[in-house]
């Protein structure tokens, strides 16, 4: 395992403060499902946002910049697919982490991730921390 990290193959796992002070923005229908996600992320050292549906999350990424997005998909009115639209216009090089116990799939296009419900800290940090590394700097 040691020679096949040397040589790249695999990334270490998420160190500690490495996620401390990034923002994140949990969009989640479910005031539940908000806090405990908050609760985790709060956890990890990152400074967390919430919002309630999709109108409030397109307003609050119009207005702040986000190292991250975890989305739930599945919400009444706009939807988490309507979200995940407006953040590959409005914020390109933000990563999206869908969060969602309603869908079967590995890969949702545009959604650098996706996160099974009930979600677990170690692989939400994971997670997390593998889409901010991915993500392009700012030029």
């Amino acid at each position: 395992m040691d020679d096949e990290r040397a040589e790249g193959k695999h990334r270490s796992t998420p160190g500690e403060g490495e996620l401390t002070g990034r923002r994140v923005l949990v969009v989640d229908d479910d005031g539940g499902v908000r806090a405990v996600l908050s609760r985790m992320l709060q956890s990890f050292g990152v400074e967390v946002e919430t919002a309630a549906g999709g109108a409030q999350a397109m307003a609050r990424i119009d207005r702040e910049a986000y190292d991250a997005l975890l989305l739930d998909l599945d919400m009444p009115g706009v939807t988490g697919l309507d979200v995940l639209l407006h953040v590959q216009r409005a914020a390109p090089r933000m990563p999206v982490l869908v969060v969602t116990g309603t869908f079967e799939a590995e890969r949702i296009e545009g959604a650098v991730a996706v996160v099974a419900k009930p979600v677990d800290a170690p692989s939400l940090r994971t997670a997390l921390a593998e889409a901010i590394r991915a993500t392009p700097k700012k030029e």
